[in-house]
């Protein structure tokens, strides 16, 4: 019985990645500060194979380099030259650490193009038994835009309803003006690491910047503080 469940899984897993990669235009738009994981898929191939990639990019999976883009660009991930970032319900992007991408999961998410939201929190943080949604994978642009030759990716098109694209901006940037005018450039050492985060992320999200993660907080908190 166990045997039959695998199979009938894993052919349901064949055609949900087969129905996710012939159908590009049902995948989600790029953020002003991310673009989809697909996507960035198709630029690095593109930046380091340029007369072997695929030109179609509903091709790119069966392509004979596809494996070594995936373990090339979770290298860059897990070493910090690249930020991964599931979308959230809200559409916000939630920091992935580097330290998930030390392991053979990720192999998963470049077929499906997803990763499990529970992923950018602290591992305490989620119920062992609680559902792990699965939410759609972006990279962060200014990486992306350094490792493919420093030429900017273009932007897309205003939405239906006129909204312009916001200006890029890395998460460390984002900390940096949040400081600067929150409060007036010191760090606020005698608020709490929640109430800091909360002020800084708000003021990311209200001036539509790249909002950081409490990890990222961090580790800017020390490169100012010492601690």
């Amino acid at each position: 019985m166990s045997q039959r469940i695998d199979k009938i899984a894993s052919r349901a897993f064949a055609r949900q990645v087969n129905e996710f990669w012939s159908r590009p235009e049902a995948w989600p738009r790029n953020m002003p500060t991310h673009v989809f994981f697909a996507r960035v898929i198709h630029e690095m191939g593109k930046s380091r194979f340029p007369t072997e990639w695929p030109d179609d990019i509903r091709q790119i999976r069966r392509g004979t380099h596809f494996g070594s883009i995936a373990v090339t660009m979770a290298d860059h991930c897990a070493a910090g030259r690249l930020v991964g970032a599931v979308q959230d319900s809200l559409g916000r992007p939630l920091d992935l650490p580097g330290y998930v991408w030390n392991t053979r999961e990720f192999e998963e998410w470049f077929a499906t193009g997803q990763a499990p939201l529970s992923h950018a929190y602290p591992p305490d943080s989620w119920h062992p038994l609680a559902a792990r949604p699965q939410c759609w994978l972006f990279i962060a642009r200014d990486g992306l835009e350094a490792l493919t030759s420093g030429a900017p990716l273009k932007q897309e098109p205003a939405n239906e309803i006129g909204h312009q694209p916001r200006r890029r901006t890395s998460q460390q940037g984002a900390i940096e003006r949040a400081v600067d005018e929150i409060f007036e450039g010191k760090w606020p050492v005698g608020l709490s690491p929640n109430k800091r985060n909360h002020q800084i992320q708000q003021f990311a999200k209200d001036h539509g910047l790249s909002i950081p993660s409490p990890r990222t907080i961090r580790r800017y908190e020390e490169t100012k503080t010492g601690q």
